[in-house]
């Protein structure tokens, strides 16, 4: 097992190297970017807590759910948006240390994604940066509602929002999503 990483601190680096390139910055990171849209007019959209903190970007995007990907930062419109915690860096310590199947940790995040889907409410995971847990987390989210395998997903995600890098333990997150039952095409993480 890889040692727990630090994904704030990787976030930070990622944003150092950025700003190094600052002519290239603003085409390779946006505050937010579209992964996906629900036949009902719903997003799902993939960002950083720069995004998460401007009410008035999440309004003007019909964002009414806020995933949280990282269990540090904190929830800032709690009693105006629709909050899940979802601290994707803790997959083996749910999944492995306590026992619980995959399914099992990964299905209330996307009932929870689903539940605003269904109303044509739009979504926004996030992270830090919107790069590895909240890009990991669209990757996924690529997986179950378009059908794509992790490989086809990342490069997918990448071209949604290029910033998004999978580092550490989340490719073999990954990988084991590509095991999970298929329905619909698409892989579920839900429990129905």
């Amino acid at each position: 097992m890889l040692p727990q990483m630090d994904y704030n601190e990787e976030a930070r680096k990622l944003w150092s190297r950025l700003s190094e390139l600052q002519s290239d910055f603003r085409s390779f990171h946006n505050n937010l970017d579209p992964m996906h849209q629900s036949d009902t007019g719903g997003v799902i959209y993939v960002g950083s807590d720069t995004a998460a903190r401007c009410l008035e970007t999440l309004k003007s995007r019909n964002i009414t759910g806020v995933v949280n990907c990282a269990s540090n930062i904190p929830c800032h419109h709690m009693g105006i948006l629709d909050y899940y915690k979802f601290d994707i860096a803790d997959w083996r310590l749910h999944t492995q240390l306590c026992g619980k199947e995959l399914r099992h940790f990964l299905s209330p995040a996307f009932e929870f994604i689903n539940s605003k889907l269904a109303k044509g409410e739009s979504v926004l995971v996030h992270c830090l940066a919107g790069a590895h847990r909240a890009g990991t987390t669209g990757i996924m989210c690529l997986m179950h509602y378009e059908g794509l395998d992790s490989k086809t997903a990342i490069a997918e995600a990448k071209r949604r929002r290029p910033i998004i890098d999978p580092i550490g333990d989340f490719k073999s997150l990954l990988g084991q999503c590509d095991m999970l039952p298929r329905e619909h095409g698409g892989v579920q993480f839900k429990l129905y």
